[in-house]
């Protein structure tokens, strides 16, 4: 636990006529300023810049710990502000050392003794995780391609939509974004601070990642129509059985949480999202697919029109960045 303040230890260099380098903050001002910030000192991954970690190494509690960091280039935290020098002052309020347990096959038997296939031992275990980054990987590889594929689809199709959708999608990207910095101990406001930057230049800046993003959503939602894409009822069953098997012997305790009008439609928005990237990626590569019907849904599906479809998500590269604990 840290209690971090910094000011920027130079100043700008000041453009004449270039508003962004007359707004960026002077010597002095306050880059980040935060008490009891739980930080995890992971030796791979610098939690404010680089250097942090190096620089509180040997510190123990109550220390006050002064050292100069420079941003460097390819943070893209803090793009708008390269090559700047940054003061701190770092006060370690608290230290827990986490203890890892060996790696054995006690400890296998102890963490998958509740699954349906477990206990496993320490080799059983390392299969395990070696399939779920396998899978992990793999469906990376085909959500790059849906995405790659839908996007081949928006640039070669005509859209029409009011800005009023385009105001509530850059509200929605808005929100994910401060999430995101919540995650790395600062707030909107800060980050604006740091980087000189307006709320309405950040707003300005998600304007064509909402576009994209709404632009996607039509397209997904014009296969859905043109392929009469539905998902039966059976199918968010058999997922609800699925998700609270998890819980063994409370599985029926549990159940009366998700199995609700509201569960089984977010449910079915999630299986319908499925069905779509199948689909295009089945369109795309030329396989063989089912002809489309023009029969109504029955009452053991649940018809297009009552899935709210969520957003397709904004890459990391289409929005502004910051990095996780």
């Amino acid at each position: 636990t840290l209690d971090i303040h910094s000011t920027f230890a130079d100043d700008p260099v000041i453009v004449e006529g270039d508003e962004d380098s007359e707004a960026q903050p002077k010597k002095g001002d306050q880059f980040i300023h935060q008490h009891d910030a739980k930080i995890y000192l992971d030796p791979e991954d610098d939690p404010v810049l680089k250097g942090f970690n190096e620089a509180l190494l040997g510190a123990n509690v109550g220390d006050d710990v002064d050292f100069e960091l420079t941003i460097p280039e390819g943070d893209e935290d803090y793009a708008d502000i390269v090559g700047r020098k940054i003061q701190f002052n770092v006060n370690i309020a608290q230290i827990e050392t986490v203890l890892l347990e060996e790696l054995n096959d006690e400890f296998a038997q102890k963490v998958t003794a509740e699954e349906d296939d477990g206990p496993l031992d320490l080799a059983g275990l390392r299969v395990r995780i070696s399939e779920s980054i396998l899978d992990s990987k793999t469906q990376n590889t085909k959500d790059a391609y849906f995405t790659e594929v839908i996007d081949d689809i928006v640039e070669v199709s005509e859209f029409a939509f009011p800005q009023m959708m385009i105001d509530e999608q850059v509200e929605d990207l808005i929100k994910n974004f401060e999430e995101r910095l919540k995650r790395s101990n600062m707030s909107l406001d800060v980050y604006l601070s740091v980087t000189g930057q307006t709320k309405e230049a950040i707003e300005q800046e998600y304007q064509e990642p909402a576009i994209l993003s709404i632009k996607r959503s039509l397209a997904m939602r014009e296969v859905i129509v043109a392929e009469n894409l539905t998902v039966p009822d059976a199918e968010i069953t058999s997922r609800i059985d699925e998700l609270v098997a998890r819980f063994g012997e409370q599985a029926e305790a549990i159940r009366g949480m998700f199995d609700t009008p509201d569960m089984r439609t977010r449910m079915a928005n999630d299986v319908l999202q499925e069905f779509v990237v199948d689909r295009v990626i089945a369109i795309a590569r030329g396989e063989e697919i089912p002809e489309p019907t023009d029969e109504q849904p029955t009452e053991a599906e649940t018809p297009v029109e009552n899935v709210v479809e969520a957003e397709p998500a904004v890459s990391e590269e289409e929005a502004p960045a910051t990095k996780d604990e």
